[in-house]
């Protein structure tokens, strides 16, 4: 009797063993089903947006501002769970101006003056961008990736917006002027091109979700190329937070 017991309670953690395993391979099929078989290219074409902002602002002058993306990219499965992928996108990047800044000059008599120089527009940018990425899929997660590479931009139109004043007065109080108080007082407006270098470096990261072959892809850029031409040392750099919406051909 003892001896049945023990045949039954071994065959029974046989077939647990057996619907584990099942399991395992089942699951493990349907992550590697979520992206290219090894060896295999597929295509993606993909839209969205960029919530585009200039780092290195010690002013704070630069605000984030809305663009447009969006254009093709090409994966290779190098194995059961990182993929290759290389991208060509149109990107719309630059940011808004908002604010202004305070300081001392020297007119041409030698007379000091508190100085508030504001600035309200934009500037605009578009790139032709170049992804190299590794995709690399998370285990038991079924369609989720983690991506990160290099990426190179290409300027292809640029242009500043702004309008500006100048507040000239020989003391100042908290920050504020009165009308009465101004003792010189200039207007303008600034409309320029040619103002940002052709090329953009750096390191996007993101993720990526996919169900049936519908992409959800989210990265963050980080810009290690000054972009302004100007010997200006505050070395003004592209950040870019990038949704994309896409759909993957498997070729």
């Amino acid at each position: 009797m003892r001896k049945s017991i023990i045949g039954n309670y071994s065959s029974i953690l046989y077939e647990m063993k057996k619907l584990f395993f099942l399991a395992f391979f089942a699951c493990y099929a349907t992550v590697v089903m979520s992206q290219n078989a090894v060896g295999k290219f597929s295509i993606s074409p993909i839209a969205g947006i960029n919530i585009a902002d200039f780092s290195n602002d010690p002013n704070g002058v630069y605000k984030s501002k809305l663009g447009l993306t969006g254009g093709v990219e090409m994966e290779y499965g190098v194995n059961d769970f990182v993929g290759l992928s290389l991208g060509l996108l149109y990107s719309q990047g630059g940011a808004r101006m908002h604010g202004g800044l305070y300081q001392l000059v020297t007119d041409e008599t030698g007379q000091d003056y508190h100085s508030y120089t504001g600035v309200s527009g934009k500037v605009k940018s578009e790139y032709l961008v170049f992804p190299l990425l590794a995709n690399i899929y998370i285990p038991m997660i079924k369609g989720l990736a983690f991506k990160t590479g290099v990426q190179f931009g290409v300027l292809v139109n640029d242009k500043l917006e702004a309008d500006t004043e100048t507040v000239l007065k020989k003391d100042i109080k908290g920050g504020i002027y009165s009308g009465k108080d101004y003792l010189r007082f200039y207007r303008g407006t600034i409309s320029e091109t040619d103002i940002c270098k052709s090329i953009d470096f750096g390191i996007p990261i993101g993720l990526s979700y996919e169900y049936k072959s519908i992409k959800l892809d989210a990265r963050y850029y980080f810009g290690l190329t000054k972009i302004d031409k100007s010997e200006d040392p505050e070395n003004i750099r592209n950040r870019f937070i990038t949704i994309h919406l896409g759909y993957r051909f498997r070729l």
